[in-house]
């Protein structure tokens, strides 16, 4: 199971890497779902619908995430830039980076 997570994270990169960020997503929720509880393919999945232009999708990622999963520092500062970007909410972001 953490080969077959690690597989798609290295598929999502590569497709990522390459710009096609709805592939990439898709392998991203494939990591997602064999190991909801690493902080890695939610941001990673997040990330590609970003850029994929599904920043509503993006928000919801990360907060599942940071709900869900053991996050780390990057997972507040992308829930952060989203909140400045996606919501244009300075004062949320703020409060997340506190």
């Amino acid at each position: 199971r953490a080969h077959a997570k690690e597989y798609f994270l290295a598929v999502g990169r590569t497709l990522y890497d390459q710009g096609d960020y709805a592939a990439a997503a898709e392998a991203f929720g494939k990591a997602v779902e064999l190991d909801p509880e690493q902080a890695s393919p939610y941001e990673w999945l997040a990330l590609a619908l970003y850029r994929a232009q599904d920043s509503a999708g993006a928000y919801a990622t990360i907060q599942t995430g940071i709900t869900k999963a053991q996050v780390s520092a990057e997972t507040y500062l992308l829930l952060g830039d989203l909140s400045m970007y996606y919501l244009k909410d300075p004062a949320t972001a703020v409060d997340v980076l506190n």
